[in-house]
């Protein structure tokens, strides 16, 4: 008898900033109407996802062709991008950098690769940053080390900055917010020094110069530099209609003045018609705050309308799930994916959605993903308790249905997420899948001691005391006065609920001469 006790950054939706990374919606205490979240384990607390695997050349995710406006359905895979930087695999990394930044020098059209290459180090995740020091260092003229620290260091000036609006922001976050974003700046100038072509770090270093509050001369002259190499870029253009807004000091009639371009730019890039709905996303992001959300949704669509730009459609996506419209959240999180297969906020969105479909499976997927681009982001960490127990719990119901694939696949999903989440049996020799297996053994062996103990540490470890209680009383029918039987009942029993019948086994267990049990029994008052 062993058991007498039961026992058992944050993302960048700021208000008033244009980031250079993507808003992500603060949605962790969002519940889910008719689910519970009781805990069915004593520690999920997650823990780093494991990293993907790591294939041979850059890798890719996404469809293969392009969308309506000419944007190609494939992008740089960030969670290969990330692994590789905690495998110290520079030589790598710098392949892929190179890789991204070539193509778009040859095709305008991917001028998005460079760019979500760099946002993959755009999180607020510490750990990152002695590691891309190692990769300046081992590499320092390479302008993919130097354009991805500069992104994380823009990420993590912001966070220390927080996103509340100036009134209620300090001096002292003021002060390391723009000592943070001068490194992250001079990261970009040396970035460009190595890789003059470099639009996405231009851009970049555009949002960081409007983030510290540089004149506007300063940033029309990166704007300008931006268009002299790639004339039809969609990027910098929406990033100077950005420049213009109230927030920061400009206007909506600056904003529509700086979001126009002839035919013939359209004509060489379709996707130009989608800058103006930075106006309406502006317009949206300034409701929202100020009205609330019933109000903000008139803008909100209007943006939309115009086509899928995945920072806009998700942000519209999260505000329909905030107004429990989740049915009508989906298309937009989904065409935010078809853009960008890894954006971080659609990711999180479409999670919301599957899991008040209670389409479990789906919902961890997003959560694995969300994770593995971001492990620290904590507007998911509620979410992700939640999803390893329903996770542990489906397997478990998979296991006794005699669905060992079911049970495997969902255990390696679980501990995909956070190792060791899916199989708390491991201490004990055992995997989910073969807990079935284990219980025929134990119904073929009714006199098997050994047998019996095995299962009930394995269900003991699944909080099933009733289960436990019903194999020792089967156990205990043909054996009434086996004092060992007895007293492992009586813990099952215990903490089950049951504390009477408890107490009663523990106390006949000693009078056929356990002085465990009578330890026990004694406690047990």
């Amino acid at each position: 008898m062993t058991r007498m006790v039961a026992t058992s950054v944050a993302a960048l939706a700021l208000l008033g900033c244009d980031v250079f990374n993507d808003e992500v919606p603060e949605t962790a205490s969002r519940g889910v109407r008719g689910s519970s979240e009781r805990r069915m384990a004593p520690d999920l607390s997650p823990k780093r996802p494991t990293d993907p695997p790591i294939p041979k050349g850059v890798a890719f995710v996404g469809p293969k062709g392009a969308d309506a406006f000419g944007r190609p359905l494939s992008r740089p895979d960030s969670t290969v991008l990330l692994a590789l930087l905690r495998a110290q695999r520079f030589a790598d990394l710098d392949a892929a950098f190179e890789h991204v930044q070539a193509a778009f020098e040859t095709d305008p059209s991917k001028e998005a690769w460079p760019e979500q290459a760099m946002k993959s180090f755009a999180v607020a995740d510490p750990t990152l940053g002695p590691l891309l020091d190692a990769w300046v260092t081992a590499a320092p003229k390479s302008f993919g080390a130097l354009a991805s620290r500069g992104a994380w260091k823009t990420t993590m000036a912001w966070d220390k900055r927080g996103g509340k609006t100036a009134d209620k922001t300090s001096r002292e976050q003021f002060d390391v917010f723009a000592a943070g974003s001068a490194e992250a700046i001079e990261d970009y100038d040396g970035a460009l020094r190595h890789r003059p072509k470099a639009v996405a770090v231009m851009t970049a270093k555009q949002h960081a110069l409007r983030g510290i509050g540089a004149p506007k001369e300063e940033l029309r002259r990166l704007y300008d530099q931006s268009l002299e190499v790639c004339p039809t870029c969609f990027a910098p253009r929406a990033a100077w209609v950005l420049d213009h807004a109230p927030r920061w000091g400009g206007s909506k009639a600056e904003m529509l003045k700086a979001a126009k371009f002839s035919p013939a730019e359209r004509e060489a890039n379709p996707a130009l018609a989608l800058v103006p709905a930075y106006v309406e996303f502006d317009a949206c992001r300034s409701t929202w705050e100020r009205d609330g959300k019933e109000a903000a949704i008139k803008p909100c669509k209007a943006a939309v309308s115009r086509g899928p730009v995945p920072r806009i459609s998700c942000r519209f996506g999260d505000l329909l799930i905030r107004l429990d419209r989740y049915d009508d959240a989906m298309p937009h999180f989904e065409a935010g994916l078809k853009v960008d297969p890894q954006h971080r906020a659609c990711v999180v969105g479409r999670h919301w959605v599957h899991k008040q479909r209670e389409d479990f499976e789906a919902a961890a997927e997003d959560i694995l993903l969300a994770r593995r681009l971001d492990p620290l982001n904590l507007d998911i960490d509620k979410a992700t308790r939640f999803i390893l127990e329903r996770l542990r719990y489906d397997a478990r119901e998979a296991g006794k249905a005699g669905d060992d694939a079911k049970d495997r696949r969902l255990r390696a999903l679980a501990n995909a997420i956070s190792p060791g989440a899916g199989d708390p049996q491991a201490k004990h020799g055992l995997s989910g899948s073969n807990l079935s297996a284990l219980q025929r053994q134990v119904a073929k062996a009714p006199r098997d001691l050994a047998l019996h103990r095995k299962l009930d540490q394995a269900l003991a470890k699944e909080q099933r005391f009733a289960e436990i209680v019903k194999m020792w009383d089967a156990f205990l029918t043909e054996q009434p006065d086996h004092a060992e039987a007895l007293l492992e009942r009586a813990g099952a029993r215990w903490h089950g609920g049951d504390k009477a019948g408890g107490r009663a086994d523990a106390k006949r267990a000693c009078s056929l001469g356990s002085k465990p049990a009578c330890r026990v029994a004694k406690q047990m008052k």
